[in-house]
């Protein structure tokens, strides 16, 4: 049986603490990627939590 991802978009849509999580991890990553000189995927990364932080605001 396959099992469910942690953080889906459905769930990060109602589930606050969830949406803190992820994106607390996202940034992890992002500082990484920049701390390993990794800027243009970096720049890919802040983009698009720009975007899923856009999106998931339409539910608060």
């Amino acid at each position: 049986m396959e099992k469910e991802p942690r953080y889906t978009f459905d769930r990060l849509a109602i589930d606050q603490k969830a949406r803190a999580e992820f994106f607390e991890l996202y940034d992890d990553i992002i500082s990484d990627l920049k701390r390993e000189g990794r800027i243009k995927t970096a720049m890919a990364h802040i983009k698009m939590r720009r975007e899923i932080a856009d999106e998931l605001a339409l539910f608060d």
